[in-house]
């Protein structure tokens, strides 16, 4: 390699096609997807892959790998029908998969034998596990999947548990810390809480997945208020994550190709 990876942008958009030559066949492609849905009545569409987005390019641009690691453009479009109650740009599952599916075969025709897909998006999760397996059938290479909620295990200093629920304190701060310009600072915002638990996180026991029809309208659209949301308690859960997607940006860099 002539080039030292050190001096190459994050992004992959910025790189040229000779130094995408250069270090795709040992590198590692990032690519962030989320979604563009309504947060309730306070936080905006693009929360999802905006924090996305700020922690992956965050957590890769500060980071030291043994390889080289760049960050592809973020996807923000994700499977959200179930917000379209309210407001959502969403792409159906087949159209998501296949998104992805599209997405990761490009990479490896340009050289890439190392994906990971980091993902802001509750809604995506199954599907972003099934691109990675149809990729590892499909091509040669390594293929990897999680949500950043995923990548800390347990956030130090965290007041609102390690799951983001959506639309609430955890988002608001969050979004907050990463991207203070996407809210307006002299936002107030909305009291109160949902009009009821849905289904889904009250369950039926065990592992299973219960799902009832309209919860999210009937609810509000969130699981809490973002009132008492702080830049500052966003701060923990900024560290936390992009730490841990360090660490699992590092461990997946250490496994070789077949």
């Amino acid at each position: 390699m002539t080039t030292d990876p050190a001096s190459l942008p994050t992004r992959y958009d910025q790189l040229t096609r000779a130094q995408v030559g250069e270090i795709a066949p040992e590198g590692v492609l990032v690519i962030p997807v989320a979604a563009t849905e309504q947060h309730g009545p306070d936080l905006p569409l693009a929360t999802d892959w905006a924090i996305c987005e700020a922690l992956t390019v965050q957590a890769v641009a500060e980071g030291t790998f043994a390889r080289p690691v760049v960050v592809a453009p973020t996807l923000a479009y994700g499977h959200s029908e179930h917000h379209l109650a309210f407001a959502a740009a969403s792409l159906q599952p087949a159209t998501f998969l296949a998104v992805l599916n599209d997405l990761i075969r490009s990479a490896i025709l340009s050289g890439w034998s190392r994906v990971m897909i980091v993902n802001g998006h509750g809604g995506n999760t199954e599907l972003i596990r099934l691109a990675v397996t149809q990729a590892s059938n499909e091509h040669t290479g390594v293929f990897a999947a999680l949500s950043y909620w995923d990548a800390a295990l347990e956030v130090p200093g965290g007041k609102y548990g390690v799951s983001p629920g959506h639309a609430g304190k955890y988002e608001a701060s969050l979004l907050m810390n990463v991207r203070p310009d996407l809210l307006d600072p002299a936002t107030e915002f909305t009291a109160g809480e949902p009009a009821g638990q849905m289904q889904s996180q009250i369950g039926i026991g065990g592992r299973a997945l219960v799902l009832r029809t309209s919860d999210w309208s009937t609810t509000g659209g969130w699981t809490d208020s973002p009132q008492g949301a702080s830049a500052e308690d966003g701060e923990p859960y900024r560290r936390a994550i992009v730490a841990g997607l360090q660490e699992r940006i590092s461990a997946f860099c250490a496994i070789e190709l077949p």
